[in-house]
Formats: C-alpha cells, sequence, structure tokens
C-alpha cells in the first residue's frame, strides 16, 4: 500500500506500508496489477510510478491501466511523467492543491502505432539515460568543489596560539526581540538567519524594519565592516559568514549573533575560522551535542577556542583563501549553469519525443486508421460493473 510520499523522482517506488487482502476487501482501496500508472494527484501532485508489483494506494493517487495492444505501458509512462509536470497550473484547491479524476481522464495522449511508440521509448531512454551520466558527473564536481571549499577553510585552523573568543571580541550580541511591531516600515534592514550563508549575505529575502533612532538596541544591533554573524538559534545553527561592506541601518535579528572583533583586520580571518569544519563548526556542533532545538548561546561563542596568528601570516592565509575560493566559486557557477542547461535538454527531448519529432516515421508501422480501430475495439470490449445493493422490504401491515 503506497501513498505519494513513496513515489521517488525518478519514478521508482519505494513503499513504507502494507496491507492485507482482507483489508483491501473491506475498503475502498484499489488493487492494480503490476505495470499500472500511479500519478499523485493530490499531495505529491504531479509524481508519476508505474507499480513494480501488484499494490494498492492512498486518496493521493489515481491509477492508469493500459489498453493492451493500443499503448505501450513504457510510452504511456514516459508521457504521463512529462504531462504530469503541468499539473500544478490546472490544480484546484486552497491547502492541497489538486486535480480531479475527470481532469486527469481528459489528457490527451499521442497515440502513434505500437512499433513506433516501442523506438520513441527505445530513444527516449538511450538519450535520457546519457543525461543521467552527464548530470551524475556535474554533482560529483558539485560536491568536490564543496570539499575543496572546506579543505581551504581548515587552513585557517592551523595551529597557531589559541584564545577565547570572548577574549578579543570588543561585542558579542544579538538584535532586539521587540521589533515584530516595526516591520515592514522605514527603509533599515533586519538581518535574519536566512539571510546568513556561507558565502556571503544573501539579501534575496530582506526584512524593512523602521525602530526609532531612539531605540538603544539599534546601536548595539547595527552591523559594520569586518563583523562577524553567526547564526545561533534554529536548523542553521552556526552558519557563519562576514560583513564584508557597509551597511548602514543594517541589524540583526535576535536569531544571530554579532561578533565584532576588537581589531577589525581580524574579522575576515576568524569568519573563515569560524565556517571551517574542523575550527568553529566543530566546536559549534559539541555545544549542540543532545540539544532538542539547535542554538548557541552567548556563553558558548564566548568560550570558543581560535588561534591567533601574527597579521602578516594571518593577512596572507586570508588573501589565499579568497583567491583560491573566487576560482571555485566560478566553477561552480560553471556547473550550476550546466544543471540547468540539463534539466532544459531533459524537457526538450520530452517534448520533441512526444511531438512525433524524435524518431522517424516509418511507413511500415501501417496506417493510423489500424490504431483507431484498435482503440475501438478496445472500448467495446470494456464492461462496466455497477455495484448493486440489497434492499430490504419493509414489512407491511396486513390490509383491512
Amino acid at each position: 500500500w503506497i501513498t505519494s510520499g513513496d513515489i521517488q523522482a525518478d519514478g521508482t517506488v519505494s513503499p513504507r506500508r502494507a496491507i492485507s487482502a482482507t483489508a483491501v476487501e473491506e475498503s475502498t482501496a484499489n488493487r492494480v496489477p503490476k505495470g499500472a500508472l500511479i500519478i499523485a494527484t493530490r499531495v505529491g501532485l504531479g509524481k508519476v510510478a508505474a507499480a513494480p508489483f501488484e499494490l494498492s494506494f492512498s486518496q493521493d493517487c489515481h491509477a492508469l491501466l493500459e489498453r493492451h495492444g493500443v499503448i505501450d505501458s513504457h510510452f504511456a509512462f514516459w508521457f504521463m511523467a512529462q504531462r504530469a509536470k503541468k499539473f500544478a497550473g490546472v490544480s484546484r484547491g486552497t491547502t492541497i492543491q489538486g486535480i480531479t479524476k475527470s481532469q486527469l481522464i481528459s489528457v490527451m495522449i499521442p497515440v502513434p502505432p505500437m512499433q513506433e511508440q516501442r523506438r520513441i521509448v527505445e530513444k527516449l531512454e538511450l538519450l535520457l539515460s546519457d543525461l543521467a551520466v552527464a548530470a551524475r558527473t556535474i554533482e560529483q564536481a558539485r560536491k568536490r568543489c564543496d570539499s575543496y571549499s572546506s579543505s581551504l577553510l581548515n587552513q585557517a585552523a592551523s595551529d597557531w596560539p589559541r584564545m577565547r573568543l570572548g577574549d578579543i571580541a570588543e561585542r558579542i550580541t544579538s538584535g532586539s526581540r521587540d521589533w515584530s511591531q516595526y516591520y515592514g516600515e522605514g527603509a533599515a534592514t533586519f538581518v535574519m538567519a536566512q539571510n546568513v550563508r556561507a558565502s556571503g549575505l544573501d539579501f534575496s529575502f530582506r526584512q524593512l524594519v523602521g525602530p526609532p533612532e531612539s531605540d538603544t538596541s539599534c546601536e548595539r544591533s547595527q552591523v559594520k565592516l569586518n563583523d562577524i554573524l553567526v547564526t545561533i538559534v534554529g536548523a542553521n545553527t552556526g552558519e557563519t559568514c562576514l560583513v564584508d561592506r557597509d551597511l548602514p541601518r543594517h541589524y540583526v535579528c535576535q536569531s544571530v549573533a554579532l561578533i565584532r572583533p576588537q581589531d577589525p583586520g581580524l574579522g575576515p580571518f576568524l569568519s573563515f575560522f569560524l565556517a571551517a569544519p574542523t575550527g568553529g563548526q566543530r566546536q559549534f556542533d559539541e555545544f549542540n551535542y543532545g540539544a532538542g532545538r539547535p542554538h548557541l548561546s552567548f556563553e558558548q561563542l564566548k568560550a570558543t577556542i581560535v588561534p591567533v596568528p601574527p597579521p602578516d601570516v594571518r593577512d596572507h592565509i586570508v588573501g589565499d583563501i579568497r583567491a583560491k575560493m573566487s576560482a571555485v566559486d566560478q566553477l561552480r557557477n560553471i556547473l550550476n549553469a550546466n544543471v540547468l542547461r540539463a534539466a532544459r535538454l531533459r524537457r526538450s527531448i520530452l517534448e520533441k519525443a512526444f511531438r512525433g519529432e524524435l524518431v522517424p516515421q516509418d511507413p511500415n508501422d501501417g496506417p493510423a486508421s489500424e490504431v483507431l480501430d484498435r482503440i475501438r475495439a478496445a472500448r467495446g470490449a470494456i464492461v462496466k460493473l455497477k455495484p448493486t445493493r440489497v434492499r430490504k422490504e419493509r414489512a407491511q401491515a396486513p390490509a383491512k
């Protein structure tokens, strides 16, 4: 027994539950044979899979059963996998988007001759297989970029004299908890946890805030060049980045710690160390171990042990990391662009397949009229059975 959650992105099925034959018979669940197309029409809208064996499914799905001799099951799978991506545009519902059974059965499926369907499937699967190999190669390269980036950051964790972060910081603080009333006002920016990324500050989302300038939290939480920001609450606890430019009227929120070194020149080096897997991240993980909700306290941040190399060595390390990180970022951008290109190519291949442009047509496959005759014959062979209800006769009083 499967739900839409058991249907994977690649069309495979990974069942997590079982249902007995008796339970199927005594419920409204349907049992479909191996090869039936299972389509998510509510939760997980657009997922498609071919049943790997006989199974039943939840109300979030519908099943399409093939008509033998009319449409190849693999052809139908690939067509619905491509078509289902467009279901979101016609879905209904407010809390849960979905499509109805009538919308599903109204989908028009191209039906070329059976031999052509099989040639299309063969060519389609060959091209998509090659594309999948390329996609895996790109993903492996992206992982190597991430691994190399981590090794670069670990350079900042070299063996230098160590001190507590609290002893070399001028300020470790976070933002006000009382500014929600000012959200959406003014032109100031409230720096939220989602703005703090290892790659740097990301303001694709910007929370405007308009606190009065007389509020003492403004001066305390205003970020400055070479400050270090650390997410201290939530799933991204420990995420670290450097304030690498002047940002007037940008204030950290209560979920982000602001660390200001006494020596501003130390900021870039410390940001690399705190982001390093063998540096600050290892200590943050130890602080968080066993915690129900990840969080870092000011005392834990102050207790974090950091290296303090001589200024000339520190600046050399920072320059070396930045130069190599820049090269890695350029490579990562190329790989990301190729990921998008591969996705577009996949869509193009599927669209061409079902426009009849992927393989040449063969006149020996037979005319379209034969396909139509088989469809009509298949329709005529379907017998629709309606359940009957046994009605109890009412007892009637004897006639007087």
